[in-house]
């Protein structure tokens, strides 16, 4: 179980055990990698990387909103991996606006789409194997979405929740 002074060792193996397993899923990843700050994505180029979103008392699927025993200590972390590409977007000319295809935009939502399904199953396969909790231990697949473009980059992002002590 990974600890609240260990977040940042648990950060950093959560997001090499996804890069491991994406790429042993043949997918392709941008060469950036890392651990991000703030619950919100902010890219400036293609990449992957994980960032802590919160601390919340309860288990992994379920908050405890009432009170508790101070001595009984059980948290989670919520952890959100995001998964950047370069999007299709109007191009600027000397003659005008380029707007995209339609086949590329297509072809970039097929490719978010593929993402987010990687995403979930590797967060599968990190579970049922027992890469970062024990059988035991709270692990959660949450919501996994696919993210508007901004500044010619748009990704998905998959939420996971794990025990922490």
């Amino acid at each position: 179980m990974a600890s609240l002074a260990a977040l940042p060792q648990t950060a950093e193996t959560l997001l090499g055990l996804f890069v491991t397993q994406l790429e042993a899923q043949g997918v392709d990843l941008p060469s950036r990698r890392y651990v991000s700050n703030g619950p919100m994505l902010v890219a400036d180029g293609e990449e992957l990387t994980l960032s802590l979103q919160s601390i919340t008392r309860g288990m992994p699927g379920v908050v405890l909103g009432f009170s508790q025993d101070p001595h009984v200590v059980t948290f989670f972390a919520t952890w959100a991996l995001f998964l950047v590409r370069k999007a299709p977007v109007i191009q600027t000319r000397p003659r005008g606006a380029q707007i995209p295809s339609a086949k590329s935009i297509n072809n970039f939502g097929q490719q978010a789409m593929a993402d987010v399904a990687a995403l979930v199953q590797a967060a599968q396969q990190i579970h049922m194997q027992y890469r970062l909790t024990a059988p035991e231990e709270g692990f959660a697949i949450g919501a996994a979405s696919t993210l508007e473009p901004a500044g010619g980059l748009a990704g998905v992002r998959l939420l996971l929740e794990t025990t922490v002590d």
